[in-house]
C-alpha cells in the first residue's frame, strides 16, 4: 500500500503512518510537535530517504497536501511556543534544507544520479516555496500585525549566512513576500538584503535577485 510520510513526533521519534490513518493534533500540540521536528530534524529524520522528506515537509506544509500548520497559526495559540517554532526553522534550513539540497556547483550537478536529483528537486522545491504559503508572513502577519517581525527578520538574517544558492533564493524570495506585511517590515528588508550585500554574503548569481527582493519585486 502506498505511504505518505506524514511525520508524527512521539518522544522524538518519527513514524511513517498509512495514508488513510489520521492524525489530530490540538493547536498547543502541534507547536511543540513542529517546533522539536524542526530542532532535532536531522537526528529525527536520518532514516528517511530525500524524496520521503520532502513529501513529509510538503504534506505539513502545504494547505493543498495537510492542513495542521494552519490550525497552529489559525487558532489560538501561545505567543511565546510560536516565538520558540519560529526561531526554529533556521535549524531545519541548515540541517535538512542546507545539506541536502543542491548548492548550485557545476561539481554538486555532476556528482549525483538521476533517481537523486529527482528527489532533491522535490526537496528544493520545498525550500523555495516555504514562504509562498500564507501559514507564516500571511496569516501571522495579518492576525498580529508586527507582533513577529522581529522573528522573521532574525530568521531570514540567519539564512543568508549560508553559502548556498537554494537556502538563500529562498530567503530572499521570503524577504520579497515579507516587505509587503507592514511599513516596519519594508524596513527590515530593505536593511538586511543591503547589509547582506554590503557584507557579500549573497552568492554572486543572487544578486540582482537580491534587489528585486528588497523591494518586493519577487513571484
Amino acid at each position: 500500500m502506498h505511504l505518505i510520510v506524514h511525520l508524527k513526533l512521539i518522544s522524538l521519534g518519527v513514524l511513517i503512518v498509512r495514508q488513510e490513518e489520521v492524525i489530530s493534533l490540538e493547536p498547543h500540540e502541534a507547536i511543540g510537535f513542529y517546533q522539536r521536528l524542526f530542532s532535532h530534524a536531522r537526528k529525527d529524520l536520518a532514516s528517511f530517504s530525500i524524496g520521503q522528506i520532502a513529501d513529509g515537509l510538503s504534506y505539513l506544509l502545504f494547505n493543498n497536501s495537510g492542513n495542521d500548520m494552519y490550525l497552529v497559526v489559525n487558532e489560538g495559540f501561545d505567543p511565546l511556543k510560536m516565538r520558540d517554532l519560529i526561531a526554529a526553522i533556521p535549524t531545519l534550513y541548515q540541517d535538512i534544507f542546507y545539506r541536502l539540497c543542491r548548492s548550485g556547483t557545476e561539481q554538486d550537478q555532476q556528482n549525483i544520479d538521476d533517481d537523486c536529483r529527482i528527489q532533491r528537486e522535490r526537496l528544493e522545491h520545498v525550500c523555495i516555496m516555504w514562504w509562498d504559503e500564507d501559514i507564516w508572513i500571511y496569516s501571522l502577519q495579518q492576525r498580529y500585525p508586527d507582533q513577529f517581525t522581529d522573528d522573521f527578520a532574525h530568521i531570514f538574517e540567519s539564512i543568508l549566512t549560508l553559502q548556498h544558492h537554494t537556502t538563500q533564493y529562498s530567503a530572499l524570495h521570503g524577504l520579497g513576500h515579507f516587505h509587503f506585511k507592514s511599513k516596519n517590515a519594508a524596513k527590515r528588508v530593505e536593511s538586511i538584503v543591503e547589509e547582506a550585500l554590503k557584507k557579500n554574503m549573497i552568492i554572486p548569481s543572487l544578486n540582482d535577485y537580491a534587489r528585486c527582493a528588497q523591494t518586493g519585486s519577487v513571484q
